[in-house]
């Protein structure tokens, strides 16, 4: 009977021993590729985890593998789990991912797919990262989509930003003496705090616990050692915190900055051209990055004259600005239909009407409650 008792324990141990190593394959390599595939997010989290410290070619392909398959995870509740240790051993090993396998995940895990793509960016690689410009768009996020554009090659970029921008000037009408202003870029906003939340690990499964739950996220501002992308808008930097339980760790509240999105395309814009011509000591395309008018009114004639004046100065300098783009193919009349002009009648005495300007521009008055902001744009 002894015998018998200890063969069943033994066989117990054995037992265990073999859940234990199907769950945790330490650093075994062929282990790690069999967890990858498996329909258990604990055993596809630790085998992802574990995958960061195995130096094996085919290691990007298993990851890339477990994600394309982790729509098939079972237990609803814990798959997103599983998924955030993929991304994360794709972002910590610096795994190339084609763009088109990452953007279904970019609803639920923005940050990670742009994370990847550029980390694993190769600028000769010819992909095209418009579409992940395009999601950081639809999402309204002013440091995802400095990441995104970042990513998109310069031509492209100018190209896409230039079909989207308007070309804000705010002439005022007074009464008083002529004083021309004009307006520099606001200062750079300070970035949205995160809202990244501390949560405890759920207990161990089976004897092995949970790898770490880390999610990303991107700001505006942080250290050196976490740049993600630059040069186009903002640096931006990855930074990890742990993950809301059950929950999306990419959520953060609504960005107010994104309202002025319009005006940080003309920016940029703005500093492609001067870029192109840095080595010229010449136009700065003052009135476009932000300058302002004003015009005393003595009579609708002479008010009406300069206001065609100024407009058609300004369209000129957006025309010169587009050609230091080489953008060839846009015509005067089409970036006359981006201008936006605004007019604010500050006069004391309003009896005779402001002159209708015929150029090919929109025209905005703003309403005697309303003022003109640094962007040239009317706000109550």
């Amino acid at each position: 009977m002894v015998r018998i008792g200890l063969l069943v324990v033994a066989s117990g141990l054995l037992s265990a021993q073999s859940q234990l190593s199907v769950f945790d394959p330490q650093f075994d390599p062929a282990l790690v590729e069999k967890g990858l595939k498996s329909t258990v997010p604990l055993q596809v989290a630790v085998s992802a985890f574990r995958s960061e410290r195995i130096n094996h070619n085919e290691r990007g392909n298993w990851l890339r593998r477990a994600l394309a398959q982790s729509f098939e995870l079972q237990t609803e509740l814990e798959a997103p789990r599983a998924i955030r240790a993929i991304f994360a051993a794709l972002i910590r090993t610096r795994t190339r991912v084609p763009l088109a396998e990452l953007l279904p995940f970019y609803e639920k895990f923005p940050a990670e797919v742009i994370a990847i793509t550029a980390r694993g960016s190769d600028p000769n690689d010819g992909e095209n990262r418009v579409p992940l410009l395009l999601k950081a768009e639809a999402e309204r996020n002013t440091a995802h989509w400095y990441a995104a554009a970042a990513l998109v090659r310069p031509q492209e970029l100018v190209h896409r930003l230039l079909g989207q921008a308007r070309f804000d000037y705010a002439i005022s009408i007074l009464d008083q003496d002529f004083i021309p202003v004009r307006v520099l870029d606001p200062a750079p906003r300070a970035p949205l705090a995160s809202s990244l939340a501390l949560a405890a690990s759920p207990p161990p499964v089976l004897g092995v616990a949970w790898p770490p739950d880390t999610a990303y996220y991107i700001e505006t501002s942080g250290d050196e050692s976490r740049v993600l992308t630059c040069c186009v808008g903002a640096r931006t930097y990855l930074k990890e915190g742990r993950a809301i339980i059950h929950g999306s760790a990419n959520q953060q509240p609504p960005d107010l900055a994104w309202e002025d999105h319009d005006r940080e395309i003309v920016r940029i814009l703005l500093t492609f051209a001067h870029c192109r011509l840095c080595s010229f000591a010449g136009d700065d395309f003052p009135n476009i990055r932000g300058g302002k008018a004003s015009i005393v009114w003595h009579s609708p004639g002479q008010a009406g004259h300069l206001l065609e004046e100024a407009v058609e100065q300004y369209v000129q300098e957006c025309v010169r600005m587009v050609a230091a783009l080489h953008e060839e193919m846009v015509s005067e009349r089409e970036i006359r239909a981006k201008v936006r002009l605004w007019i604010r009648d500050s006069r004391n005495v309003r009896t005779e009407a402001i002159p209708v300007i015929n150029g090919g521009v929109e025209v905005n008055h703003c309403a005697p409650i309303q003022h003109l902001t640094t962007n040239g744009r009317c706000v109550d």
